[in-house]
């Protein structure tokens, strides 16, 4: 399954940077996946 989200709203301030803190980079991720709505769905399926 992949999704697609349209931009961002909750950005880091610039002191702030992803590498530093996985947790600050989880917060950021999902307060946006949170706050905005899906645009795009794919799915992938296999007959096997």
């Amino acid at each position: 399954m992949n999704t697609e989200f349209l931009g961002t709203i909750f950005k880091p301030s610039k002191q702030v940077t992803y590498e530093d803190n996985p947790v600050i980079n989880y917060y950021y991720m999902k307060s946006n996946v949170d706050t905005l709505q899906i645009i795009q769905l794919g799915l992938s399926l296999l007959d096997a």
